[in-house]
């Protein structure tokens, strides 16, 4: 499972915005590893400081209104079937969005190969059945053909239509997150054409 973290910040100047940031995404990780998330296993995805801005009615143009830092960072874990605690663990702690939930595998190539194998048995059998239905004799496989295919796909959840997460709000601290996850297909396709 791959989450989506952002720790959002604004302060008037650039470098309190920038300090706040960072101790609050401190606060996040610790919370994050004391669940046993490795530290190799949080990655930065963006991270910025910009000038805040507001529109002045009154002047007709834009005007500074502090600074805004931001940290996105992913989280992956394999323990698919308690995503939601780390995504409360890290509500809890401070993080600002949780912007999705994906969910794949590590090593769909090992599967890839065996669906590729299941393909190729499947033409094979469908071509003895074609030949019995013809009443002719199968001959050999003359060409195989693979066909562009992805190995696997994600699966991608909304959390919460993409939680904005208020921790001030009680109500949101109390509720847990409640991910589900749906197997992840392999698929291979193979062409055969054999002789009759």
């Amino acid at each position: 499972a791959s989450i989506y973290f952002t720790v959002e910040s604004k302060e008037k100047t650039a470098e309190k915005a920038q300090t706040k940031n960072t101790e609050v995404t401190e606060q996040v990780t610790k919370a994050l590893k004391e669940l046993g998330v490795r530290d190799d296993a949080i990655i930065t995805q963006y991270y910025s400081i910009d000038v805040d801005q507001i529109y002045n009615q009154e002047k007709q143009k834009w005007e500074e209104n502090g600074y805004r830092a931001y940290n996105r960072f992913m989280v992956k874990t394999n323990d698919v079937n308690h995503t939601g605690k780390y995504i409360d663990a890290a509500v809890k702690a401070g993080v600002t969005n949780v912007g999705s939930v994906s969910f794949s595998i590590s090593d769909p190539n090992k599967y890839y190969k065996q669906a590729l194998q299941s393909a190729v048995k499947n033409a094979s059998s469908s071509a003895a059945s074609l030949a019995e239905s013809l009443g002719v004799s199968l001959g050999n496989c003359i060409s195989v053909q693979e066909l562009a295919s992805y190995n696997s796909y994600e699966r991608e959840e909304g959390v919460a239509a993409t939680m904005e997460a208020d921790t001030s709000n009680s109500k949101l601290r109390a509720s847990g997150a409640n991910i589900k996850y749906q197997d992840i297909e392999i698929s291979a396709n193979v062409v055969m054409k054999y002789a009759y």
